[in-house]
C-alpha cells in the first residue's frame, strides 16, 4: 500500500512539475517578442470585450497579433494567440466590439402548454440584430487614427479613446 501512495505522490509532483514550465512551441522564424499594452476607453471608461486587432504595416509580418480586452479595457497583447507581446514594427489598431440586441422575451420558458406556445411563436419571430457599439471608423485599417511603433524595450502602450457610444445595427 505504500508502495502505491509512494508512487502516486511522485506521478503528482512530476506532472505538477513539468506542468509549470509548458509553454506553447513557436513556429519556425517566430520573431523576438516586446511587451505590449493597448488600452480602450470610451467617454472615458474602460471598454471591456473589445475585439483588438493589430495590422502591421510591413506586409512580410505574417503573424497574428492581438486579442480582446478584460473589464479594465486593458489588452496585454498576444502573437499567435499564445504568446506575449508583439514584434518590433509599426502597426495599425483595429477595434470591434459587438452587442446582441436582448429579447424582449424571458429566457426561460413558461411551464404553462398555452403560454409556451405563445412564448415560442413570439420567439420565432423575433428578429434580433447585432450592434457595433465603437465607432466602425476603428475597425478600418484605412480609418482607423490609432498607430503604435513597437521598440525593442520592455514595454509599450497606447491608450485608445474610442469617443461617444455608438449603436449601430450591423446585421
Amino acid at each position: 500500500m505504500k508502495f502505491i501512495v509512494h508512487k502516486t505522490v511522485l506521478l503528482l509532483l512530476f506532472l505538477f512539475a513539468f506542468s509549470c514550465n509548458y509553454a506553447p512551441l513557436k513556429p519556425e522564424g517566430f520573431p523576438q517578442l516586446y511587451p505590449c499594452t493597448i488600452i480602450v476607453e470610451q467617454e472615458g471608461k474602460p471598454v471591456s470585450d473589445v475585439q483588438v486587432l493589430m495590422r502591421p504595416t510591413d506586409p512580410l509580418v505574417k503573424w497574428s497579433i492581438g486579442g480582446t480586452t478584460n473589464i479594465d479595457g486593458t489588452l496585454e497583447v498576444l502573437t499567435h494567440g499564445v504568446h506575449l507581446g508583439a514584434p518590433a514594427g509599426e502597426y495599425k489598431i483595429l477595434l470591434v466590439k459587438q452587442e446582441e440586441e436582448e429579447s424582449q422575451y424571458s429566457k426561460i420558458p413558461p411551464s404553462d402548454p398555452t403560454a409556451l406556445a405563445q412564448w415560442e411563436e413570439n420567439i420565432s419571430k423575433e428578429k434580433l440584430g447585432n450592434y457595433s457599439v465603437i465607432d466602425q471608423k476603428y475597425s478600418d485599417v484605412t480609418t482607423t487614427p490609432f498607430i503604435i511603433t513597437i521598440k525593442k524595450q520592455k514595454k509599450n502602450s497606447i491608450k485608445c479613446d474610442v469617443g461617444v457610444l455608438v449603436r449601430k445595427r450591423i446585421n
